[in-house]
């Protein structure tokens, strides 16, 4: 004769990890995709751009002048500049004779050494 089932015990421990698997077959290769848009690309020159340059969309940066043109139907077309007006006159630079002053500790340990270079001058 066989008893009654005793009561559902509870859940154990995780087991160990397994091994890994053999690698998966490889898959199909999948659909090809969409073309992608034509690039725009940003030309520059020191004169302004010629008819048979670029195409439709592209930029055009004249180095010399700042002028930017953009390519439509075939034609260049001045957009803007990018180059700013000239700027204020900048002060007067010093005279080349500013004196450079050389700190170093005196020969008795208790005093500093300081020497003045004046350019075309022998140093004081």
């Amino acid at each position: 004769d066989k008893g009654a089932d005793g009561a559902k015990g509870e859940k154990g421990d995780q087991g160990e990890r397994g091994l890994t698997g053999a690698q998966g077959a490889k898959g199909a290769d999948g659909a090809v995709g969409r073309d992608g848009r034509d690039g725009k690309d940003v030309l520059n020159g020191k004169a302004n751009p010629e008819a048979h340059q670029g195409k439709d969309g592209d930029k055009y940066v004249n180095t010399e002048t700042g002028d930017v043109f953009v390519k439509n139907n075939g034609n260049w077309d001045k957009e803007g500049n990018i180059k700013g007006p000239k700027g204020d006159k900048g002060e007067r630079g010093e005279d080349g004779k500013t004196p450079e002053v050389t700190v170093t500790p005196g020969k008795d340990d208790h005093s500093t050494d300081i020497t003045f270079t004046v350019p075309g001058k022998d140093p004081v």
